[in-house]
């Protein structure tokens, strides 16, 4: 009975181990994503930021009331 006893849980085991082996792999490329979505987004974000140091439009000279 002790073998039959350590045979399951043994197989339990295996079970709960290949599901913790899936939901890693699915966090890791779940980080994966997120990291290129962060590059992208700073890279947006020194993108636009060039812009706006680099423009040579005057917010204060316009004219709200006319718009």
């Amino acid at each position: 009975m002790l073998f039959e006893e350590m045979h399951d849980e043994s197989n339990m085991d295996i079970v709960i181990n290949n599901r913790l082996k899936d939901l890693n792999n699915w966090l890791e490329n779940r980080v994966n994503v997120l990291e290129k979505e962060l590059a992208d987004l700073k890279e947006d974000f020194e993108n636009m930021d060039l812009i706006y140091r680099n423009s040579t439009y005057d917010c204060e000279s316009v004219d709200l009331k006319n718009l």
